[in-house]
């Protein structure tokens, strides 16, 4: 299992001399996203076995962040606005990337039944973004960076070309399933209410990734006949097999 793995890693005491310990670390941080919190907590605790001197000291904080029961609480207490920051200035580029991570999972998890779970995502998500309001413009960047991973490719180059690339080369076999992109699409809508001026020199970013992705659901939905054919074949290929 994936927990039982990353438990024994982070019992090494000089993880950096683990063999590719470069992607080792860089799967660290991606599993502190992870939308279990065991996960998270594992993939912290490997981080946490480096030892660094600006991520160390929060160790507590980071940890109680985790715990549904110590959340709310600790996210009210773990300040991070200028006025009353509990995070030393030298400390947040190192930090500030792993609380990003580990909020960005945080946002993202679900408990209880279908419903409940989605209430309280829900109201998650609108206490992180919250929180984040405290946050300086290249943080803010970079929460919204994990944000639109999926889609993260659309933001390069200029506009125009990457409408056209997105038309032109557009793989049905590839397109984002309407679900991810529907909650993409949420996650912006919450994030433009909560954050507002905070992501003012993001939104052509923003923009761009929204006309792609439009660009290609539409490109898309223009080759419906061509999906159809493709599960008629499929179709006649079951009858074939089962004869």
């Amino acid at each position: 299992p994936l927990i039982a793995h990353l438990e024994v890693f982070c019992q090494f005491s000089d993880p950096q001399s683990l063999y590719l310990e470069p992607e080792l670390f860089k799967l660290y941080n991606q599993l502190l996203c992870h939308v279990n919190e065991n996960v998270q907590k594992a993939a912290l605790d490997c981080v946490l076995s480096y030892k660094h001197p600006h991520v160390l000291p929060y160790k507590e904080r980071l940890e109680r962040l985790l715990q549904d029961r110590h959340f709310k609480d600790e996210i009210v207490h773990f300040s991070i606005s200028e006025e009353t920051s509990v995070v030393k200035p030298e400390h947040r580029a190192d930090l500030m990337p792993v609380l990003m991570r580990l909020l960005y999972g945080r946002m993202r998890s679900k408990t209880g039944s279908k419903t409940e779970g989605k209430a309280a995502a829900g109201t998650r998500m609108a206490i992180v973004l919250r929180f984040l309001a405290g946050s300086q413009n290249e943080e803010i960047h970079m929460y919204l960076d994990l944000l639109y991973e999926p889609v993260s490719h659309l933001k390069d180059g200029s506009c125009l070309a990457m409408v056209q690339q997105s038309v032109e080369q557009l793989d049905l076999s590839k397109v984002l399933p309407l679900g991810r992109q529907h909650n993409i699409y949420n996650s912006l809508e919450v994030a433009l209410k909560n954050l507002g001026h905070l992501v003012l020199s993001y939104l052509p970013k923003i923009l761009q990734i929204l006309l792609c992705m439009t660009a290609s659901v539409t490109q898309a939905l223009e080759q419906r006949s061509k999906v159809k054919q493709i599960q008629s074949i499929i179709f006649n290929s079951f009858i074939i097999l089962n004869l």
